[in-house]
């Protein structure tokens, strides 16, 4: 079978988790035996520095034809109208190299709108697979709401990556929705042996954003393991939140305990993960959460807030606990409860958990699944 996949973009040494998703989906597809390519639609920012137009490269045996639209701060109609014609050149390029696809896989909301536009002229299968965390229980953004409502309407399968993202989608589009999680990349993080550290390690990783409550992770550790310096913490990742959470740090006197370590590529996440004890992070809510599941990979057992969607259907007592965040004292207790337990946690039982779970040979035989029902083969 042909699949077409409709991403945001490609992973590059600048923007390394950038279309990463999609491009392990089309890796674990052409591993299973179809032929794949990918269509990406670069419509980001201009202060993305890169080239306009479109090209072909081929990424990790994958065929990429990327168009780059470089854009300022447009009208969300301008945006999508760009990203609309985008798919339509990029789909044009593919047909004549390729041949016409039995299905294209569009994933994010608005890229799937782009897509499925023109599945009404073109007359090809489409599937969707929705990811976005603005899809909240409590609220959905009435622009979002009304793109998706266009999207899912001319979709042959919408899929989920979650069941509580399947939940807020058919309750608020009424309509079946499928669940297939995001893949594990196992060769990356299940395959690094735990290197031996001093103390006992936490790690957290995530963009520095308000509901990502990285500061409310440091505030909580703060006051769990202020008399037990063996303990420290690393957070990975980049954002707005950055200074507020420099400043928690220095005002809790935990420099040299605490490490901000910026935005990391993958491997180097997974040699974070090697030299550490444990998993943690509160997001108020995920999708899904790939970060849980890498880290599980690594063999680390994963703490995550309660109520918090995606992490529910990943996380069992046989891999982490879940935090109570109604406050810092309530997360620090249970952070504490967290670090007492690891001894009760084995990291080759975690790793083979997650691995039986989301390796990519599973993802893609759930993906045929969907593609032989929209094709009908």
């Amino acid at each position: 079978m042909f699949i077409v996949i409709v991403a945001r973009g490609v992973p590059s040494r600048r923007t390394p988790l950038w279309g990463i998703f999609e491009l392990d989906q089309a890796r674990a597809l052409r591993a299973a035996g179809h032929r794949v390519a990918i269509a990406a639609l670069d419509v980001r920012s201009v202060r993305r520095l890169r080239p306009f137009g479109i090209f072909h490269r081929v990424v990790g045996g994958i065929d990429v034809h990327t168009v780059s639209i470089p854009l300022g701060r447009v009208p969300d109609a301008v945006d999508q109208a760009v990203l609309d014609r985008a798919f339509d050149l990029a789909l044009d390029r593919i047909v004549q190299r390729h041949g016409r696809p039995d299905v294209v896989h569009a994933h994010f909301t608005k890229y799937a709108l782009a897509a499925s536009r023109s599945a009404r002229r073109n007359r090809f299968a489409l599937v969707v697979t929705e990811h976005n965390s603005k899809f909240h229980p409590h609220h959905i953004p009435f622009g979002l709401r009304l793109k998706a409502a266009e999207a899912y309407r001319g979709a042959d399968a919408v899929v989920a990556v979650s069941q509580a993202l399947a939940d807020v989608l058919t309750d608020n589009f009424h309509r079946p929705v499928r669940v297939v999680p995001n893949i594990v990349d196992v060769d990356t993080f299940a395959a690094r042996p735990a290197r031996p550290h001093d103390g006992i390690r936490l790690v957290s990783a995530g963009n520095l954003l308000p509901r990502k409550r990285m500061e409310l992770l440091v505030e909580a550790f703060a006051l769990a393991f202020a008399q037990r310096p063996e303990v420290s913490l690393t957070l990975i990742g980049e954002g707005p939140e950055r200074a507020a959470i420099e400043s928690r740090i220095a005002g809790a006197g935990l420099q040299g305990r605490v490490e901000l370590r910026g935005q990391l590529s993958r491997a180097e996440m997974a040699e974070e993960f090697s030299r550490a004890d444990g998993f943690c992070m509160l997001s108020e809510w995920e999708t899904f959460g790939v970060v849980y599941i890498e880290a599980m990979a690594s063999g680390l057992p994963v703490l995550a807030a309660s109520g918090a969607g995606g992490p529910e259907g990943i996380i069992h007592e046989g891999v982490g606990m879940f935090a109570d965040c109604t406050c810092a004292e309530s997360v620090a207790r249970d952070l504490a409860t967290f670090v007492g337990h690891f001894r009760d946690w084995n990291r080759e039982d975690i790793r083979a958990d997650v691995v039986a779970r989301f390796a990519p040979e599973r993802i893609a035989q759930e993906l045929g699944e969907v593609y032989a029902d929209v094709t009908g083969s």
